[in-house]
């Protein structure tokens, strides 16, 4: 009598089959970030590791991700860095981000990459240093300008500064046979105190604050003119933002004005 092999007991095949099964199940749990039956793990660059962890939650529903899926044109990335260039200057990025976001925006090849990196910087009005002032001081920007001299320079020719712009510590300002205007009533000034240190050559230099901001002027002027606003030297609040305005006017003109913000 021929005995034949012994099978498995009813249902362990079954069962060892279905643990293969959640051995892979497992398996493919521990590889999130999957897509397309792909594990996404990071070798890209650093900009698109950025772009990938930011956009993660994106595009909810088919036609969001319609949009998300166009390519994104020069004047979208753009517009991107410059949301992004008024996040730093207002203290809401800080140096690192905001250079680790603009790496990302010029990376981008979509919409639905570009708009995570400037979701969260598109509707926060700026805080300003008090009411009716455009002008914010935000102290909190100062490692943007840390050890920076800011030079404007005007030789036979114009310079100027407007708009929301960062103001550090010091700034220097050279206007032969040309002129300068610093407009500060939107610009960021990283410290309460500021120093602006004028030179001023058959030139002229135009300096526009905002009321509520006090201008100390020790500098000296030799067969020229310097006018300074009444109101921004009478500014007796402790708490008011404060520019020092130094330096030499050589038959040129120096000329301080206030003027509510646009």
């Amino acid at each position: 009598m021929v005995l034949s092999p012994a099978g498995p007991p009813p249902g362990q095949g079954a069962r060892a089959e279905g643990a293969g099964e959640t051995g892979e199940i497992r398996e493919a749990k521990d590889l999130r970030g999957t897509r397309g039956g792909r594990a996404t793990g990071c070798h890209r660059p650093p900009a698109r590791c950025y772009l990938g962890a930011v956009s993660a939650a994106a595009n909810d529903t088919p036609q969001d991700d319609a949009v998300a899926r166009q390519r994104a044109s020069d004047a979208d990335r753009e517009q991107a860095a410059r949301l992004i260039g008024e996040g730093l200057a207002d203290g809401r990025l800080t140096v690192e981000e905001h250079g680790e976001r603009l790496d990302a925006v010029f990376a981008a090849k979509t919409l639905g990459e570009l708009a995570p990196l400037t979701a969260d910087l598109q509707r926060r009005p700026p805080a300003v240093a008090g009411p009716g002032r455009g002008l914010v001081v935000d102290e909190g920007a100062a490692a943007a300008t840390e050890g920076e001299v800011d030079r404007v320079v005007a030789v036979f020719r114009g310079a100027s500064r407007d708009g929301r712009w960062l103001l550090g510590p010091q700034t220097r300002v050279a206007a032969v046979h040309g002129g300068v205007h610093l407009d500060l009533r939107r610009a960021v000034l990283t410290h309460r105190s500021v120093e602006v240190r004028v030179l001023c050559v058959m030139g002229g230099v135009t300096l526009t604050v905002p009321p509520g901001v006090r201008v100390v002027h020790s500098g000296t002027t030799f067969s020229g003119r310097t006018r300074i606003d009444r109101r921004v030297t009478e500014v007796t609040d402790p708490e008011a933002p404060v520019v020092h305005l130094t330096g030499r006017v050589l038959w040129g003109a120096l000329h301080v004005r206030c003027k509510e913000g646009r």
